[in-house]
């Protein structure tokens, strides 16, 4: 009978590849050199050098200055505000007393003095006159010394009245002076206050910038020996790396070993069951002709093969003859 289907055939294969055997060695010897270097520094190194420039002189100095310059302007600011209040205010009898010239009663009394003896010599130039004109002792001549002397207190009187006048008003322009003044030591000490704070902080800031360009070269050869350092550390890996990248490109034009291994499982074609049952059905149905037989037996009649072939009639024969 017939079969169904055909035959199928399962393969599997596996394949092993091993570098040169030099490269080989060399992976082998790069990754030792790298597991040792791990296991010998398990913690990250630490630099022990100093790595950060402290304050330089100047910059200290100007530090120093800044502190010593806060408060500096009080003194300033205390005498500026009284200044500023002198100037300020109305004039006092205080003040225009205090400004009188202490030396005007020796000025009055100089001046008296003089006054004095002069008025003494016109008495006496008179009563010279009178003697001589025979009135001396006589009630005109009393009218006329009279008249003299009251002509000299008046004019004595008077001179005292202008010097203390003098005197006063001298004193009044020299308070309103004073007070003017005072305005202007307001500002002078105010700027002197500001001054006291600006230059101090001026020459601080030029100090500050100096001590800057110190600690920046203080830095740098700071910097120099930490990068050296740094260098040193990643020395070793680095060389590994190269080491490792050179072998991977030499290792692989220097060719290798390759294997394969491989297996098969066939399964043969199984009957097909309806050409079965076809052929069994045919076999009853002529069995009566047939005696019993199969169609193989009959003459002239060849069944199909085994392998699946066409079933063929023989040359001249006929079915049952």
């Amino acid at each position: 009978m017939g079969s169904k289907g055909s035959q199928t055939t399962q393969s599997s294969s596996t394949a092993t590849s091993a570098p040169n055997a030099q490269a080989g060695a060399l992976y082998s010897d790069v990754l030792g050199q790298l597991q040792n270097y791990v296991a010998q520094n398990p913690n990250a190194p630490t630099y022990q050098g100093q790595q950060v420039a402290q304050f330089t002189p100047d910059q200290q100095t100007a530090m120093n200055t800044v502190n010593q310059a806060q408060g500096a302007y009080q003194p300033y600011l205390q005498q500026a505000g009284q200044f500023a209040q002198q100037a300020g205010s109305a004039i006092t009898p205080g003040q225009i007393s205090a400004a009188m010239n202490p030396y005007q009663q020796q000025v009055i009394d100089t001046t008296m003095a003089q006054m004095g003896q002069k008025n003494a010599q016109q008495m006496s130039s008179l009563k010279g006159t009178e003697a001589q004109q025979g009135a001396f002792g006589g009630s005109r001549a009393a009218v006329t010394e009279a008249t003299l002397g009251g002509q000299q207190d008046m004019n004595m009187a008077s001179t005292l009245a202008g010097l203390n006048n003098q005197n006063y008003t001298q004193a009044v322009a020299q308070a309103q002076a004073n007070r003017s003044a005072a305005g202007t030591g307001a500002q002078l000490e105010s700027g002197l206050g500001t001054q006291s704070m600006q230059l101090p902080m001026y020459g601080a800031q030029q100090q500050l910038q100096t001590g800057a360009q110190q600690q920046q070269l203080a830095q740098q050869n700071l910097n120099v020996p930490y990068q050296q350092w740094l260098q040193q550390q990643s020395w070793t890996p680095q060389m590994l790396q190269f080491e490792a990248g050179l072998g991977t490109g030499v290792g692989s034009q220097m060719g290798g070993t390759s294997t394969n291994n491989g297996t098969s499982t066939m399964t043969p074609a199984q009957p097909n069951p309806w050409t079965q049952v076809a052929g069994g059905a045919l076999a009853v149905g002529l069995s009566p002709l047939t005696g019993g037989a199969s169609l193989a037996a009959l003459p002239g009649i060849v069944a199909k093969s085994a392998t699946g072939g066409r079933i063929n009639k023989a040359d001249g024969g006929s079915v049952g003859s």
